[in-house]
């Protein structure tokens, strides 16, 4: 890890000066001295001078020499590519483990080999492509990695080999008039929802998971908030962009049809003639629905183009049954008046007494929180995507222990 004279050195600071900084100038200042935290940890040193195993230095003089050539991305990509290929081991052994759980030495270094020899975060698509062309033909293992929001260990290698972190393909694009939503692999769900938001619109269905991607949530076939009146993650999904193992881009669109690359250029196959493309390159048929639910295993996702709507306001009730067979009758009602025409409400959630009590109590501790006194922005709904969120009383509605007894199942 760099010293104080590292520090000191691309600071244009003594140590004393940036400490006696407001902690909103010290970030500042670090952000423009040092321009990645790969670049921090490897102190911008060239990949030969870098002291970690010969394997990972030589995997990563290979992948740079490889990713160097002529059309695998623009003038800028190349400038920022020797700090995308991260080889400190303090970086590659956080691989081994995804947001949720971390199952100890046993699994990650003696029964699976989970820390990779080297990461690489490409910034376009073109990059992807050379990077699973590069690994092909040194037979290198890849593992892809988003948020590694889930618990499933799907972004964590099992034989060493090459990560590919997508985190900076964050691209969050909007067509406003267009109702949709271009979401590069990378992009954290609270910016999309952010983003999102400042436009009046907002996702139809999505996780609860904020700090999760889009991408990984659809690859996972994704079932989140919304779902029962919105459908499934695959439903607003209008385009998918993917890079097939042996690097060919692909588009595939929601009326069937496939873009592929021609030369140089590309063209877009009718739905009929897509099924020969693939065969005729030795890759099963896909479609877009093959893609939701895949774990990634088809390629890398690298975008998806999202129908969006306008932001919602949203209403919550919570309604108390007296047994679970109770509230089961309750959603079987609901569903038969959805059957007969009635509007279905966006999630029926079924909750427990006791998940309850420990919400409640959580709540409890969390309101003498210090923070409390002085919010930031992330502690409110402000970037979330509905206006307002309306109770029973907003709508007319009997509220109470009893009110359960007055009309409704």
């Amino acid at each position: 890890m760099p010293d104080t004279s590292f520090l000191q050195r691309h600071l244009k600071l003594s140590l004393p000066q940036f400490v006696r900084l407001s902690a909103d100038k010290r970030a500042a200042a670090a952000r423009a001295a040092v321009p990645d935290l790969n670049f921090f940890f490897d102190e911008g040193k060239p990949v030969a001078e870098r002291p970690e195993p010969a394997r990972t230095r030589e995997l990563a003089r290979s992948l740079l020499e490889f990713l160097g050539r002529p059309g695998h991305h623009d003038e800028h990509a190349a400038r920022t590519l020797p700090e995308r290929v991260v080889t400190d081991g303090f970086l590659r052994s956080e691989c081994d483990r995804d947001q949720n759980v971390y199952l100890g030495r046993l699994f990650t270094r003696t029964l699976t080999r989970a820390v990779p020899d080297l990461i690489f975060q490409p910034v376009q698509a073109t990059e992807v492509s050379a990077a699973l062309r590069w690994a092909a033909e040194r037979r290198v293992p890849v593992t892809l990695r988003g948020a590694a929001s889930t618990a499933m260990g799907g972004s964590v290698p099992a034989d060493a080999g090459l990560v590919l972190d997508l985190a900076r393909l964050d691209l969050v694009e909007i067509d406003r008039a267009a109702q949709v939503v271009v979401i590069g692999a990378g992009a954290r769900l609270r910016t999309v929802h952010q983003r999102l938001r400042e436009k009046g619109l907002a996702l139809p269905v999505y996780p609860s998971n904020l700090g999760g991607t889009y991408a990984g949530w659809f690859a996972t076939g994704g079932i989140g908030m919304n779902a029962f009146g919105r459908g499934r993650a695959l439903d607003p999904v209008r385009a998918a962009d993917l890079v097939l193992p042996r690097g060919e881009h692909v588009r595939f669109h929601g009326d069937g049809r496939l873009d592929v690359p021609e030369g140089r250029h590309r063209r877009t196959l009718p739905a009929a003639e897509s099924e020969a493309w693939f065969r005729g390159r030795g890759y099963p048929p896909l479609t877009l629905a093959d893609l939701a639910g895949s774990e990634g295993q088809f390629g890398v996702l690298t975008q998806l183009t999202v129908a969006a709507e306008p932001l919602p306001e949203i209403a919550a009730f919570l309604l108390a049954f007296r047994s679970e067979r109770d509230a089961l009758a309750a959603v079987e009602w609901v569903v038969e008046r959805v059957r007969s025409g009635l509007e279905p409400p966006a999630n029926l959630k079924l909750l427990s007494g006791s998940h309850l009590a420990h919400v409640a109590r959580v709540w409890a501790e969390e309101d003498g929180k210090p923070w409390r006194e002085r919010p930031g922005a992330l502690s409110d709904d402000r970037t979330l995507p509905w206006s307002r969120v309306l109770g029973p009383s907003d709508l007319g509605a009997a509220a109470g222990r009893d009110a359960s007894a007055r009309g409704g199942p």
